[in-house]
């Protein structure tokens, strides 16, 4: 993997975009609260091909905006707009829902990310947020084990010994710094891993590890959370709309 390579990690393949779409759909559509009147607008920012954000708007559905740095992977840009996650060009309290599926470890400033999602986030909505855990095991995006255990200068020298690039340019968040940041934008965080790991286990092409995480009893599966692959968050303006509060 070269650094060019790594300007864009989304996964462009169409079938596992649309895999990805369901468990994210029914996490927003658990946790909203009917919207009256008028069709809910949904936004994906780091969109990618814009596949996935396509599919949950449709399940939800909801009308949609895909959003991203560059048009390079996007599929359909009738919807499709250029902008930065950390300055959107969208008015305050347009979205029902939110989408930031793996972008918040690519943002250099993460809590104006999140500042950014808590403007734009209607008082009822909710956005969905996945990041890879600092503390998996296997670091998705370089492929080497441990990667973002380490401190960021061995981290850069071991992407560079790999020669997977001159420095590591992702930065994961341990769990309790992500609730920090949202908490200084205004964003509740609530941890719904656990409950995507046995939504997702439901799935008939569910992998063998999932559906053996699903049947963890409870207090063991929250004390492996932190070195889960993945970690999602719901996040909030309100703490009265989330299922899981």
């Amino acid at each position: 993997m070269t650094d060019a390579s790594l300007s864009s990690f989304a996964n462009q393949d169409y079938a596992a975009r649309l895999a990805k779409a369901e468990p994210i759909a029914r996490s927003l559509s658990a946790n909203s609260k009917p919207v009256s009147g008028k069709k809910p607008l949904l936004l994906d920012i780091g969109t990618g091909s814009g596949v996935t954000g396509k599919a949950v708007a449709e399940q939800l559905g909801a009308d949609y905006i895909l959003m991203d740095t560059t048009a390079d992977a996007i599929v359909d840009r009738s919807h499709f707009v250029v902008a930065s996650g950390e300055s959107m060009p969208f008015r305050d309290g347009m979205f029902n829902f939110i989408i930031a599926n793996h972008v918040i470890e690519h943002v250099i400033d993460q809590t104006q990310l999140l500042r950014e999602i808590h403007r734009v986030l209607t008082p009822t909505g909710v956005a969905y947020m996945a990041t890879p855990s600092k503390y998996t095991v296997l670091e998705p995006h370089y492929k080497l084990p441990f990667l973002s255990w380490m401190p960021q200068r061995l981290a850069d020298r071991i992407v560079r010994a790999a020669k997977k690039g001159d420095s590591f340019k992702v930065s994961p968040l341990r769990r309790g710094q992500l609730v920090r940041k949202a908490t200084i934008a205004g964003l509740r965080a609530t941890d719904w891993t656990a409950n995507s790991i046995v939504q997702r286990a439901e799935s008939d092409n569910a992998a063998i590890l999932t559906k053996l995480a699903s049947k963890l009893p409870s207090p063991l599966m929250r004390a492996a959370l932190p070195i889960a692959p993945s970690h999602i968050w719901l996040l909030s303006r309100s703490h009265e709309n989330l299922a899981a509060a």
